[in-house]
């Protein structure tokens, strides 16, 4: 497994899934309005090994970016 892309969507899981929470969307509403099956967005939401290109869709959809930020090792 890449340990890289293994973060990466384990960050995006949680943040994603928050946003929709947040505005009190359900995944049916999204599904609708941004081409995704529910099963792709709940995958999406638990950070499964979907390609980045559903997971860009949904990050699209809510009108973000990604920003990468390098900190100090603790």
């Amino acid at each position: 497994m890449n340990n890289f892309s293994f973060l990466l969507r384990h960050q995006l899981a949680s943040q994603l899934r928050q946003i929709r929470l947040d505005k009190n969307l359900p995944i049916t509403d999204i599904a609708c309005r941004c081409d995704l099956s529910i099963a792709n967005i709940d995958a999406i939401e638990r950070g499964e090994a979907l390609s980045f290109k559903k997971y860009f869709r949904l990050i699209r959809f809510y009108d973000k970016r990604i920003k990468i930020l390098l900190s100090d090792e603790k």
